[in-house]
């Protein structure tokens, strides 16, 4: 019960110990000690009789009820034998008390006053056996002041004391004439730790408000006990909008910083210890993302016990780790089809862009090429003429029959070209050595045409011009060369030239080589006269040798990792050689 407020007191510290149980006691009433704070009980109607009777004072702190919320029952005490008190001297009663506070206790002996203190003694004993202040007289009291429920002012006082957890206090008064005990009070140190009465969610919020919750008053129904059940057994599992709490306390709690409590979330410190801030028995939690939570609770008094109460608040749908993955993987593949559309646009534009250019390409070869073939008829013609003029009637007719030969195989060829196919002999086969070109023919005058067929053609022109002007000729291939590709035609303008400008006066004197080979992967054409050369510091004004310097230029742009490169060396008097190596050819 609630008591009234003392008065001020006298104040002194005493401290004393015996064998391993320790307790301090204060000899003097406090000078300043708020009874508010302290509950105070004893045996008795709470008015002064026959015999005297003992108050123990013990304090709240910020909870009525103190210990007896939270501790078990209080142990017994056997203290006939270890005292030789015989049991008919003793009271039939012994007021038993627990204390959560490490503060002190204070005994208070109403009926005992200055005027009959002579006839009682007291004593304190620590754990029911060790005697912390033996038998003595009563020597202290309140002042007028004071008053005590129905208590006459001025009465005994026995002093503060204080012991260790799970130790005990007791206080007796005995009638020394008789040795009678008149009165016993024990008070134990009792580990307390705070409980809950109720659990509230949205879902039963107004089951709170309508609820009786004076101060441990609160009767949770049935639902309630089994969701209680579940926390303390740490299976309680929320939905996902029941994620704001209010935990009611079992306790008369009227000071919000008696207790105090620390939220953990997935094992990790979400709200650190701090008193509750929003009602004295209640602690609020509001929005809790899901997750797994443990709410701890403990007594400011002892802040080394801890109750712990586990309970899981489930995702939404939207929430869950399979959600947040799909969504994920979601994203990446929108990114990544995003990626690949814009990549994919890009090659085709820039596919098209290629494809426009090697379409001006084969224009451009095309146009060049329809030039070389007027050109080599056109000498030709010169060399029938010629013949002609001569009276060489046989030999005209000869060089016409050849020149129809080598009319038909220029067909042949650029009827070949009209398709689209890979580089392959003459005879349908792969190449000998396995090799292949990278270059398909597309059409235009970048298609290849075999070697073989190339030779022919070569060799039926310079036996052509051989007939007219009487020069020897050799074309010729290294040992094992592999058949493969070659622009058509290629060489044609250069061989034309090295027959005009080169042998065509020496007669049987003349000669003109061509020779076929292979540098690693390259491919080297080789055409080299004795002619009367020329000095290739000066620019040319050949119409063939032109041509063909654009032509290679315009292939190159096709194939870029295939280029043609075409080198002279020539000087006056010395003939002249064409070297054109076809890089990489061979890859």
């Amino acid at each position: 019960m609630k008591k009234t407020a003392l008065l001020l007191i006298l104040a002194a510290v005493a401290l004393r110990t015996q064998a391993q149980t320790q307790a301090q006691a204060l000899d003097t009433v406090p000078a300043h000690l708020d009874w508010d704070n302290y509950s105070t009980s004893f045996q008795g109607n709470g008015k002064e009789g026959v015999h005297p009777v003992l108050v123990t004072a013990i304090p709240y702190n910020g909870i009525y009820g103190g210990a007896s919320y939270f501790s078990t029952t209080s142990e017994k005490l056997h203290l006939a034998d270890s005292f030789y008190i015989p049991d008919e001297k003793r009271p039939r009663y012994i007021g038993a008390s627990n204390t959560m506070d490490s503060g002190n206790v204070y005994f208070l002996a109403p009926g005992i006053h200055p005027a009959n203190a002579d006839k009682y003694e007291f004593r304190i004993v620590v754990d029911g056996w060790l005697t912390y202040v033996p038998w003595s007289p009563i020597t202290r009291f309140t002042e007028p002041k004071m008053e005590l429920n129905d208590f006459k002012p001025i009465f005994g006082f026995l002093g503060g004391y204080q012991t260790t957890w799970g130790h005990s206090v007791l206080a007796e008064i005995r009638e020394k004439a008789t040795k009678t005990i008149q009165s016993s009070a024990v008070v134990y140190w009792t580990n307390a730790r705070p409980t809950l009465s109720g659990i509230y969610t949205a879902q039963n919020l107004k089951s709170f408000v309508a609820g009786k919750h004076e101060y441990g008053s609160w009767k949770p129904d049935s639902a309630m006990n089994l969701r209680l059940e579940q926390l303390y057994q740490g299976k309680l599992q929320l939905q996902p909008g029941d994620n704001t709490l209010i935990f009611f306390i079992d306790a008369e709690v009227y000071q919000r910083q008696a207790v105090e409590y620390q939220l953990l979330r997935n094992g990790q410190v979400d709200s650190a210890w701090k008193p509750n801030d929003f009602d004295n028995n209640i602690v609020f939690l509001q929005n809790l993302p899901p997750g797994k939570y443990t709410l701890q609770l403990r007594l400011r008094a002892q802040r080394h016990n801890v109750s712990a109460y586990s309970f899981t608040i489930r995702p939404a749908w939207y929430e869950t780790r399979l959600f947040k993955f799909l969504l994920g993987a979601m994203l990446v593949l929108s990114i990544g089809a995003v990626i690949l559309a814009f990549i994919f646009l890009r090659q085709r534009r820039k596919t098209r862009r290629e494809q426009a250019a090697r379409e001006k390409l084969n224009l451009e070869l095309g146009y060049i090429r329809s030039q070389l073939n007027p050109h080599f008829i056109f000498n030709a013609l010169n060399s029938i003429q010629g013949l002609v003029n001569k009276k060489e009637i046989d030999t005209a007719n000869r060089y016409l029959s050849e020149f129809g030969s080598l009319l038909r195989d220029s067909l042949a060829v650029s009827a070949d070209h009209t398709g689209s196919h890979d580089r392959t002999l003459s005879d349908g086969s792969t190449f000998s050595d396995g090799s292949t070109l990278s270059t398909k023919r597309t059409g235009g005058d970048n298609d290849l045409t075999d070697l073989q067929r190339e030779i022919r053609i070569l060799d039926s022109y310079c036996h052509l011009e051989q007939l007219r002007f009487g020069f020897r000729y050799t074309i010729t291939t290294a040992p094992g060369l592999p058949d493969t590709g070659i622009p058509a035609f290629l060489l044609q303008p250069i061989v034309e030239n090295a027959v005009k400008h080169g042998v065509s006066g020496l007669l049987q004197a003349g000669l003109i080589q061509i020779h076929f080979s292979r540098e690693n992967a390259n491919f080297i054409a080789q055409v080299t006269d004795n002619g009367r050369g020329w000095d290739t510091t000066v620019a040319t004004t050949g119409y063939g040798l032109r041509l063909t310097s654009e032509r290679i230029r315009l292939l190159n742009q096709l194939l870029k990792d295939q280029p043609i490169n075409m080198t002279i060396t020539s000087s006056p008097g010395a003939g002249a050689t064409v070297r054109f190596q076809f890089t990489n050819w061979w890859t």
